[in-house]
């Protein structure tokens, strides 16, 4: 039955009273739910915070730098840490942990053989050719006399089960902090130093560089430090790599080993210089023309023409070309400016600049200072 059969049409405001009473009922059902959502809003999350390490950087600290999500797990000892989910870092990090596992296990299951590394490392000190470069030997040098780092690097090797190495922890316009470290892997003992490499260098001239600080040398000749470039601060600091992982190699040597090698160095060196004087000179002279150091720069050195150097002369010469060729930033320069320190006589200048050497006579007479 229609409407209008039973009795008449809706009154017109009768039908817009009911759509405004549903409106109403939308609206206030609207209100509790943007009431319940609004209740139930979580606080946006916080921004991790930097890496405060290396380790952390590679995913091996409690802050995960890429974002990534983390879980709770138990390491070796019973220890609740957060582990990072990022699988870059989660790669990164098992390649490390496979690694320092296939060393320790190696270690443990090959130990070494101290009686067989010790005649190993003395026949090798035996050989001339390897005696030549095992010992440096300077008179009168702050320095003195001792294994050189060749003879670390193989002393390490035939000692066997040690691991060596270094990584840099920081590098900004100022400095460069690089971690050095030995670790016996099979007493797990480490010997580890933190070096610090100023990124500034010496030079004679400022030009077209970035000045630090300026001085006199002790020949009122001014001397400026520079801010490096980046050849130069790699260089450099593979040099101070190089003399820490030295020392740090020789403290896993027991040290009458060492003095019983060094020993054997000096026994060959005499014999050799002895027996064949002549073949000796013409090693040293081959030696130094591949670093571009003449004769006559030899006899400037010397104070003396080379072919009349005697044999304790000789030897100190020899001594010269291992330390030039075992540090990257000293060079001729350095050893010329020194010995003509030592005899209080100015240089002569032989005009022959090449490796830099009016800068490191300059740098030479500053450390002679100090």
């Amino acid at each position: 039955m229609t409407n209008e059969e039973a009795g008449g049409a809706i009154p017109p405001e009768d039908e817009h009273g009911q759509y405004d009473e549903a409106i109403d009922h939308l609206e206030t059902e609207l209100g509790k739910i943007e009431s319940d959502l609004a209740g139930d809003e979580e606080p946006a999350p916080a921004e991790p915070a930097p890496p405060t390490s290396a380790l952390e950087m590679i995913g091996m600290g409690p802050t995960d730098v890429t974002g990534g999500e983390k879980a709770a797990r138990v390491d070796s000892l019973g220890n609740q840490e957060l582990a990072v989910t990022d699988p870059a870092a989660l790669m990164l990090a098992a390649q490390m942990e496979a690694a320092v596992k296939a060393r320790f296990g190696r270690a443990m299951a090959k130990p070494r053989d101290e009686d067989a590394a010790r005649m190993g490392i003395e026949k090798e000190c035996r050989r001339p050719g390897f005696a030549e470069v095992a010992r440096y030997d300077l008179e009168r040098h702050s320095r003195g006399s001792g294994p050189s780092a060749r003879f670390a690097e193989l002393a390490a090797r035939k000692w066997g089960n040690l691991d060596v190495g270094s990584f840099v922890v920081a590098d900004t316009k100022e400095a460069r902090r690089v971690y050095c470290y030995a670790t016996d892997l099979e007493t797990n003992w480490t010997e580890h130093e933190m070096i610090v490499v100023v990124r500034s260098v010496e030079r004679s001239s400022g030009n077209n560089r970035e000045v630090l600080q300026q001085r006199q040398n002790s020949r009122g000749k001014p001397v400026y430090v520079v801010r490096a470039t980046d050849e130069e601060m790699d260089a450099k600091a593979k040099n101070y790599v190089s003399r820490t992982l030295r020392v740090l190699r020789l403290r896993h040597i027991p040290g009458d080993l060492v003095n019983d090698c060094m020993a054997i160095v000096v026994a060959v060196q005499r014999d050799s210089q002895a027996s064949d004087p002549d073949r000796f000179r013409k090693i040293i002279l081959r030696t130094f023309m591949t670093m571009n150091v003449t004769p006559d720069d030899l006899a400037e050195y010397l104070g003396k023409p080379f072919a009349k150097a005697s044999q304790r002369e000789l030897g100190e010469i020899k001594s010269v070309g291992v330390r030039i060729q075992g540090e990257d930033d000293y060079t001729w320069g350095d050893a010329l400016a020194a010995k003509l320190d030592q005899r209080g006589q100015a240089s002569k200048g032989s005009g022959n600049d090449a490796g830099g050497v009016s800068d490191a006579i300059a740098s030479a007479r500053r450390k002679a200072q100090s």
